[in-house]
């Protein structure tokens, strides 16, 4: 029972060593600014991005603005439909109007959303 428990202790050390040395990295190239870098979540929320992403969707170093900056609004659609096929259980509809077809085609934008959210039940 002992040697179990050392042996889970050494592994549990381990792998703790292993990802903070993989967190560093990821830190290190994050802000290196070699390529465009974000941390976001499925909901499209961006919770991070690094100086080089900034630049790529147009903003001056350091001046990526603070606040509502979504992945899912700066993605072109195209790019969307591979983005939905990777991240499991996510549903990607097109309605015409982009970012504001909830109020330009409300019905169509309705007929989407409502077996996503019978779904939900």
């Amino acid at each position: 029972m002992r040697a179990r428990l050392d042996a889970e202790s050494v592994a549990r050390q381990r792998a703790e060593q292993a990802f903070e040395a993989a967190q560093c990295r990821f830190r290190r190239l994050f802000h290196a600014n070699l390529l465009g870098v974000l941390i976001a979540k499925p909901d499209g929320s961006i919770l991070e991005a690094n100086e080089a992403f900034g630049e790529m969707i147009g903003y001056a170093q350091g001046d990526v603005p603070e606040g509502p900056l979504r992945w899912d609004t700066i993605t072109p659609p195209e790019s969307m439909r591979g983005l939905a096929a990777a991240i499991p259980g996510a549903v990607h509809a097109e309605v015409p109007g982009a970012h504001l077809a909830p109020l330009e085609h409300p019905t169509e934008v309705a007929a989407e959303v409502a077996p996503f959210l019978s779904r939900l039940r």
